[in-house]
């Protein structure tokens, strides 16, 4: 009998008009719906008065129910597999050929099946596509540019529909053909910059491609990334060695090789080695840094010593910034206040220098000055930001707030 009760019209539990038209005004246009509500979520309804609260928890008493119940949610239909989905999982040339064009009809039929059925990769699929197109970040760039043209109800961003073709392919490519394959080698190195595992997941792809002896700028881009993972574990000597041989495989006027030699300079900073660090940076944060490699990072904590902090944070600002970037003035600032006696002049000497050029180089002096003063009292660097303060001062510039600088 309460079961029947829970597909009842308000209209037919014995409330008042007014009370069932409240509730109806609200959505509540069925007993199921009613009780699911608790005390509270009623008493919050617009138009349910303490009076007609206690109305409808008699009336839902009388069919043997009570307020704040919970039904088991019905699991979604899921439609059948689609013709196009289905065309290519029996290997069809045509359809193979639509998904490597970047047909946005295709894409959108395969993607959305993927979601919905998650189907295992079939090794006879992965033969046809990797014979139609070897690389399989080719493939993952064609899906990609598809999807600026796909509007599903199936998924929302291009986030949910590239994750499971991704593991979709890079699976099957592994399995058909072995870790150590050029495919397999390209995937593992795509997903280790994805997932961020640690020093051994990327140690064990340089060794793979150093065997494989075709790595070519894989490695290089290999051993840029196990040179990341070991700094995460502060293991800035063999980051360090890492970064040498992969500035050797690039060759000096790549942007491989700059991006290799910047990152030397991080990691000799957090080796107190600045004379050596400065060096480098000096002239690699002429340019901005090169795009190439990034991805996920493990995040080891900030260090509790104010020294170590600072030459922490500055290594991570010096990975992409340019020599008047305010976050590197900034960061210089902090290395010089909390640096041991020694380095404290010379160090404060380079901020001062910085700061001047930042200004002297500056779009927006007044917005760079900020960033330095905002984010220097963020950290209580009070004499980082009185000196930028008193240049502003100095200069007559008026302070601009900044909102694209945390």
């Amino acid at each position: 009998m309460a079961a029947d009760a829970l597909e009842k019209s308000v209209d037919e539990i014995g409330l008042s008009a007014a009370t069932a038209g409240t509730l109806k005004r609200a959505q509540m246009l069925v007993v199921r719906d009613l009780v699911s509500k608790t005390d509270a979520d009623l008493l919050k309804t617009r138009g349910i008065s303490r009076d007609r609260w206690k109305e409808i928890k008699a009336a839902v008493e009388q069919l043997g129910l009570s307020l704040g119940m919970r039904f088991p949610e019905a699991s979604p239909a899921v439609p059948p597999p689609s013709e196009v989905a289905l065309r290519f999982l029996a290997g069809d040339a045509a359809t193979i050929e639509a998904l490597a064009s970047g047909d946005p009809a295709t894409w959108q039929a395969w993607l959305e099946h993927l979601l919905l059925h998650k189907p295992a990769p079939v090794p006879s699929i992965i033969d046809r596509m990797l014979q139609r197109e070897p690389s399989p970040a080719t493939w993952l760039s064609i899906a990609s540019r598809a999807l600026f043209n796909i509007d599903s109800d199936v998924f929302m961003t291009a986030k949910t529909a590239m994750d499971p073709f991704q593991a979709w392919l890079g699976d099957g490519v592994i399995a058909r053909l072995g870790p150590t394959a050029r495919a397999s080698l390209e995937i593992r190195l795509d997903r280790e910059m994805r997932e961020a595992k640690g020093s051994e997941a990327a140690r064990a792809i340089v060794v793979d491609l150093r065997a494989a002896q075709s790595g070519g700028e894989w490695l290089g881009d290999a051993l840029i990334l196990l040179a990341r993972r070991l700094a995460e574990e502060d293991a800035y000597a063999d980051a360090i060695d890492a970064l040498l041989e992969a500035e050797g495989i690039f060759g000096a006027a790549s942007d491989g090789a700059a991006l290799a030699r910047r990152l030397r300079g991080a990691n000799l900073l957090r080796l107190k080695r600045l004379d050596d660090a400065f060096e480098i940076l000096d002239e690699e944060m002429r340019d901005k840094a090169t795009a190439r490699g990034g991805g996920a990072f493990r995040f080891s904590g900030t260090p509790e010593d104010s020294w170590e902090a600072a030459l922490a944070e500055a290594a991570q600002v010096a990975a992409w910034a340019l020599r008047i970037t305010p976050e590197w003035v900034r960061a210089l600032g902090g290395m010089a206040q909390h640096a041991p006696t020694p380095s404290k002049k010379p160090l404060w000497q380079r901020f001062e220098r910085a700061l001047v050029a930042m200004v002297d180089n500056a779009k927006n002096p007044g917005s760079d000055l900020e960033v330095v003063i905002r984010q220097a009292k963020q950290r209580k660097l009070i004499k980082t930001a009185r000196a930028a303060e008193d240049l502003a001062k100095q200069r007559g510039i008026e302070l601009v707030d900044n909102p694209h600088f945390g």
